[in-house]
């Protein structure tokens, strides 16, 4: 055991999320704690941990801080065998853990729920005040003490934030009061009812908040996540655990080249760093940019301006009702909605005109988004015209649309989870970054002044076969005056990387792909040319234009970051089918003009073949990833006789980011590999973790 003296290590147990659901996510848990506190080892079971020191002598103890319920009867053993994670690994543990670092685990950690800190202490009240200065006893943490022995159990932020998105789910229409209520029953569920039975999770009828809470999912529209639906998103615990790997200090800037709505933005601000997001989509800034504004606006502000902007709205479309009614004035709209603007409109999107045309919903649009430039500004703005958007998407494709209906609820909805978020973080006692998006080119940030030095990155880039993002985001690009005629929508397109709908098959491209003034490494190049060979041009230059972005951005990147600093690139590998002809995969590899082109062919059935989640590093790393490898392949069926049968390529777009990564001079270390099925589209089967370090 320890000597007990102030500020000497301590035991720390690590107990992972119960809605772990990949081995994957085990490998990130224990990256992102060895990051932030040094090696651990893993706890297979936590009933063996009870059977030997120090926890043994813990069995049967009750806490010290009585609170007059059921929980004063709630053994240590049981607390800590509740809710256990699935898999060959339900924790980890270290003998290691200085006190001080713990307040800043339980601030940052993502796979983690819950820490015990175990030390031999004549005063758990001095032990608590040193691993937990600012724990709330029977909030998020309780304590136990038998014959010397001190344990402090402390619950992570992320359960609280994750979990505050079944209070968001439970009270839309309950008085606003109640999200108080709510929000305490949530730090009461892991204090107080170890041992309720909750409903099936297959209940429609009778559902409690707590059985909510007892299910194993996992959240991930929590506070300003929730903001405006988003094809493609980042997944928040994973963010974090990722931002844990790449900046384990307490401070500095991190950055999201491909920032999408602000997911790594959102995450980096609950850690409390600063956070820069560039993005090509007008629309995703403004999400992005409003979801950081809901942690820093001030609650009071916030209802005063909705309370405004309703009131403001409510006359104006009242007036605009009885002047097409034909009926007199007294007074003239401030904000009428002009016919330039619906002309705008009409022409960059007109299926969205005619979709919101019908009972003047179009006009009703038009009043609230001028209603909004021209009475708010800065934070304000961005979260009106967020709640906006959020009502154009929920009326889009519905016949009935009550615009006034649904501008009220999106607003509501955006200011009770800022009212939670206060309420959370006043209970957490957590410090909060400032994040902002930025709408500008990731592969040019020169123009950016405010972005000149970085201390990380995490990112997703598009892939090279991406959802439509612009298409997607039509009806609010267009009502909220985002693109002004059908040129800039054509510019944008083209801007977006991996667009679907632009058209890459030219003659200009062709001649760039031959003289490939990128400097593309070999094994992309082999790729590009295998499909302009067997007649998939309009793919291979998209690939090739793809994959140019990537290696530019990376510059930038490297240009920026501070020495040192590490960058974590979330990619997909893709699976196309290049031919019908599965006689022309030969022995030796598949024809490609009159050479042939080395293979390694897979035959495993849907090409799910065995993949190893443990960490690709060194030696291994550079093997398994040179650049002079075959390119992969697989097989369906032993004919053309199906629209499935054929050779298919699997894009390893992993083994293209190191490369590329490694041209502008990134140093890799490692790449963490899972099982997705993301998009049928491109047959994304497997999605990579590429962390590369700038030396």
């Amino acid at each position: 055991m320890h000597s007990g003296k102030a500020g000497a290590a301590v035991y720390a147990y690590f107990k992972l999320f119960n809605s772990i659901k990949d081995e994957h996510e085990v490998e990130l848990a224990r990256l992102e704690l060895e990051s932030l506190a040094g090696a651990v080892e893993p706890v297979r079971n936590f009933a063996d941990a009870l059977r030997e020191k120090p926890l043994k002598s813990l069995v049967n103890t009750t806490q010290v801080t009585l609170r007059g319920d059921e929980s004063d009867t709630v053994r240590f053993q049981d607390f800590l065998t509740h809710e256990l994670a699935y898999g060959r690994v339900q924790g980890f543990v270290t003998e290691d853990i200085k006190p001080r670092d713990v307040p800043r685990l339980v601030r940052k950690l993502g796979y983690t729920r819950e820490i015990y800190l175990v030390d031999e202490r004549t005063s758990w009240k001095t032990f608590l005040k040193a691993v937990l200065p600012q724990g709330n006893v029977g909030r998020n943490c309780n304590v136990f003490f038998s014959k010397g022995l001190v344990a402090v159990r402390t619950i992570t932020n992320q359960y609280f934030l994750e979990n505050s998105e079944y209070v968001t789910k439970v009270t839309p229409s309950l008085e606003r009061s109640q999200v108080a209520r709510f929000a305490d029953s949530l730090f009461d569920n892991l204090m107080r009812h170890i041992y309720r039975i909750p409903a099936s999770g297959k209940a429609r009828v009778g559902k409690r908040f707590l059985d909510y809470l007892a299910e194993r999912g996992e959240g991930s529209l929590y506070l300003s996540h929730g903001l405006h639906p988003y094809k493609g998103k980042f997944h928040p615990k994973m963010t974090r655990a990722l931002v844990n790997i790449v900046r384990p200090d307490d401070k500095g800037t991190i950055v999201d080249n491909f920032a999408g709505s602000g997911t790594l933005l959102v995450e980096s601000c609950l850690m409390g760093f600063d956070s820069y997001g560039i993005e090509i989509n007008p629309m995703s800034v403004l999400m992005a940019n409003a979801k950081c504004a809901l942690m820093r606006v001030k609650l009071g502000d916030l209802d005063e301006a909705a309370k405004k902007f309703l009131a403001v709205l409510h006359s104006e479309l009242e007036l605009m009702q009885q002047q097409s009614d034909g009926q007199a004035t007294l007074e003239t709209m401030g904000y009428p909605p002009e016919s330039a603007i619906l002309e705008e409109i009409k022409s960059v999107a007109p299926d969205v005109y005619d979709d919101f045309a019908p009972k003047h919903v179009l006009e009703e649009i038009v009043v609230a988004r001028r209603v909004i430039e021209g009475e708010f500004e800065g934070d304000i703005r961005d979260l009106l015209l967020l709640g906006l958007a959020m009502a154009i998407s929920n009326l889009k494709g519905k016949k009935n649309k009550d615009f006034q209906d649904q501008i009220g609820s999106t607003v509501e909805d955006i200011y009770r989870r800022c009212y939670l978020f206060n309420y959370l973080r006043e209970v957490l006692q957590f410090d909060v970054g400032y994040g902002t998006s930025i709408e500008a080119d990731a592969s040019d940030l020169r123009n950016i002044s405010a972005l000149k030095r970085a201390h990380g990155n995490v990112n997703s880039p598009p892939y090279s076969t991406a959802l439509d993002y612009i298409r997607n985001d039509l009806a609010q690009l267009a009502l909220l005056g985002m693109v002004k005629n059908a040129e800039g929508l054509r510019e944008l397109e083209a801007k977006m990387g991996g667009n679907p709908r632009a058209e890459y098959d030219t003659d200009a491209m062709h001649a760039k792909v031959t003289e490939n003034p990128a400097g593309l490494p070999d094994y992309a190049m082999v790729l590009i040319r295998l499909f302009e060979h067997y007649g998939k041009s309009n793919h291979a230059y998209r690939l090739y234009e793809f994959f140019d972005l990537i290696k530019r951005s990376f510059g930038e990147q490297m240009r920026i970051l501070e020495k040192g600093s590490k960058i974590a690139t979330v990619i997909g590998n893709n699976h196309f089918k290049l031919t019908d002809e599965v006689d022309a995969l030969g022995s030796s590899g598949i024809r490609i003009g009159e050479g042939i082109c080395p293979v390694e062919v897979h035959s495993v059935k849907n090409n799910m073949k065995p993949l190893d989640v443990k960490p690709i590093t060194g030696e291994s790393l550079l093997s398994r990833y040179s650049g002079t490898l075959p390119v992969k392949v697989s097989v369906s069926g032993a004919s053309a006789s199906s629209a499935q049968d054929g050779v298919y390529v699997e894009v390893e777009n992993e083994r293209v980011i190191l490369l590329l990564a490694m041209m502008v001079g990134f140093r890799p270390c490692m790449v963490i590999n899972r099982y997705i099925e993301k998009t049928l589209r491109g047959n994304i089967r497997y999605e990579s973790i590429v962390i590369m370090e700038k030396p």
